[in-house]
């Protein structure tokens, strides 16, 4: 009993000397004076936190001690999260992570675009998480690339010289950080003289869009949307980074990769469309402010690849001109994309405004085919920038009453050159053209558009003012077999006597079937507020994979040929679409790749000149390759649209 006792003395006795406040652990030493505890290890060992899941911390944080506590005592308290492989701290509301942040390195834009001429300023924005950045290969840079404010927070880059050359020239700069070694790559690209500027050709499963259209008082979106392919053999040839840049018209255009809000775009993925409610002018008349480019942004680029299968971006314009009369107003914008490997370019034509206007100018020199060389083109004519049509369908209409469509790339009507019974009739562009009739004068002079029999005075469709472009003269016939420049007799110069390919043909093709204007004239896609929100399929009636929008109505559009000025004073841009015709013996619709469009020009044998544009045909390795834009005679009862000139 005493012994008990004793023991129970001596521990109230230690219990009541006071402990030291400091303690060293793992080795006999005093801690030092700042130091409450002290851990040593000499035999590699550590400290071993509390190990906790992101479950366990969570119930820990929601246990009634942890609560009354928390923004006290609680604070400071520090575990290691198996979940994030980090040790956390509570700071009085929230767990803090105490794992340095993974280096980061940021540059915007990667890609810059400079015209030909020296200067230029371009900025590209550099942000890093690490101590600095510099361009590592700065010695193998080229001296006509100018760069100021290396390592801060805008890299500026300059033209230093002039590219007098015939091609694009490039460099790249990579970016690379100090601390943990991070490297982005910027790509310059100095464009040729704005007349040296080629297209390169989109692998032949990939189609591009080639321009986009504003009425002059429209602003809103322009969806550009070229996805990857999903053959297998070629699904990865465009992968890689893209980019596209405003190099005309940055004062009024504006871009952004901004998705689009209209769940109802027809080829959308991401959302269940209904194609049928997709937001249009028509039944929506607040369409520019449902859909704004809100953007300040002339440049935009992404990566095409497996996790992000398209190349995608939206085109505004920041004000509408002043009425429908106005001249319209061009601009460009410059696509760069990856092609098997290799850098490459397309040329995007925009243009705001629906007045007839010229695309190769009066002013614009001909040099023409065999020899035929002018200072001027005086049948250069404006073209309006849609096709013709009336409603109803199947009906005449008026002496110079046809209507232009609502949008560039919409078929419209099919009209016959002409015919004795149905006068003027339109057809429609799908369905069934009744009543159909063939009938047409024949013989050994069955008239011309201008001469004696006048048929001008009968058979005009265009809209009062304007003509259907002529294709040679009028008044005789035009050979089908031409003979080139021939200056003694100017009937057999068809370039001469010839409004749509003075207006339309940077090169004019002096014969039938010379595979000329390809330097001025590029296919695909229009992006014009109808055919960039729906789903492209395939043709209907043919075989030519997606080229059609809107099917089985009358409001279907196509893919076409756009015709350009390449001229940096002009960047004049019409689009024609590739509609396809009406048979001339049953008036049955034939979809195909290609477009055809009457002239006012006849061969002399009941057969009318028309311009003929073939689509863009794949090479043996696969390549887009340029085709011909010839004229086709054809019998005057053959189902066509027509586009029309102003009166001069």
């Amino acid at each position: 009993m005493k012994k008990n006792i004793l023991t129970i003395l001596c521990v109230m006795l230690t219990m009541a000397i006071p402990v030291s406040s400091q303690v060293t652990i793992g080795e006999q030493k005093a801690p030092e004076s700042f130091s409450v505890l002290e851990l040593i290890s000499n035999t590699q060992r550590g400290m071993r936190l509390p190990q906790l899941t992101k479950a366990q911390r969570d119930l820990l944080e929601q246990s009634q001690g942890f609560q009354d506590q928390k923004g006290d005592l609680a604070r400071g308290l520090t575990i290691f999260n198996t979940d994030s492989h980090c040790m956390e701290t509570w700071d009085g509301s929230s767990w803090i992570s105490l794992c340095a942040p993974p280096a980061t390195l940021e540059v915007n834009p990667n890609t810059l675009i400079f015209r030909y001429v020296a200067g230029g300023n371009q900025n590209v924005a550099v942000s890093t998480n690490q101590t600095g950045w510099t361009i590592s290969n700065l010695e193998s840079v080229p001296d006509w690339v100018g760069l100021s404010g290396i390592g801060t927070g805008a890299l500026t880059v300059s033209m230093s010289q002039a590219n007098n050359t015939n091609a694009a020239r490039t460099a790249s700069l990579t970016i690379t950080t100090t601390g943990v070694a991070l490297s982005k790559t910027v790509t310059i690209i100095q464009l040729p003289s704005d007349d040296q500027v080629v297209d390169n050709f989109l692998p032949a499963t990939v189609y591009p869009y080639v321009g986009a259209f504003w009425r002059y008082n429209q602003t809103g979106e322009r969806l550009i949307r070229i996805p990857r392919p999903t053959i297998a053999a070629e699904v990865s040839r465009i992968d890689g980074p893209w980019s596209a840049t405003v190099i005309a018209g940055s004062d009024w255009i504006v871009l952004d990769t901004v998705m689009t809000t209209d769940k109802n775009v027809g080829w959308r993925t991401d959302v269940v469309p209904d194609e049928s409610n997709v937001d249009s002018y028509e039944n929506k008349p607040d369409f520019d402010n449902l859909h704004p480019v809100k953007s300040t942004l002339t440049s935009v680029n992404g990566t095409m690849s497996a996790s992000s299968p398209q190349i995608y971006f939206r085109i505004g314009v920041k004000t509408p001109l002043a009425s429908a009369t106005t001249p319209p107003r061009y601009g460009m914008i410059l696509l760069t994309f990856t092609s098997k490997g290799s850098f490459a370019i397309q040329r995007l034509w925009i243009r705001q405004g629906e007045a007839a206007d010229y695309i190769m100018r009066h002013s614009d020199a001909i040099i023409g085919t065999d020899g035929y060389i002018n200072n001027t083109r005086p049948l250069a004519r404006k073209f309006l920038p849609c096709n013709t049509t009336w409603s109803p369908f199947n009906m005449a209409v008026p002496f110079n009453g046809g209507l232009p469509t609502k949008y560039p790339t919409q078929a419209g009507a099919y009209f016959q050159w002409m015919n004795t019974t149905n006068k003027r009739y339109a057809y429609p562009p799908t369905g069934l053209a009744t009543p159909w009739n063939s009938s047409y004068p024949s013989g050994t002079n069955p008239g011309l558009w201008k001469d004696a029999t006048n048929y001008s005075a009968t058979y005009e469709t265009c809209p009062s003012g304007f003509h259907r472009p002529s294709d040679g003269l009028e008044n005789q016939a035009v050979p089908d077999i031409m003979i080139g420049y021939d200056i003694v007799t100017p009937t057999n110069n068809w370039v001469i006597n010839s409004e749509m390919r003075q207006s339309l043909w940077l090169i004019p093709p002096q014969t039938r079937n010379t595979p000329a204007g390809n330097g001025n004239s590029i296919w695909g896609y229009y992006a014009d507020g109808f055919f960039d929100r729906r789903k492209i399929y395939d043709s209907p009636t043919s075989t030519t994979p997606l080229t059609v929008v809107s099917t089985g109505n009358n409001d279907i559009a196509y893919a076409g040929r756009l015709f350009f000025n390449p001229y940096s004073d002009s960047n004049a841009s019409i689009f024609l679409p590739s509609a396809g015709y009406r048979n001339n013996g049953s008036g049955a619709l034939q979809e195909t790749r290609f477009g055809y469009y009457w002239s006012s020009s006849s061969d002399g044998n009941s057969g009318g000149w028309a311009l003929m544009m073939d689509a863009s045909t794949p090479d043996s390795n696969g390549n887009a390759q340029p085709t011909n834009i010839t004229s086709q005679g054809l019998i005057w009862s053959w189902g066509l649209p027509i586009r029309c000139v102003q009166n001069e």
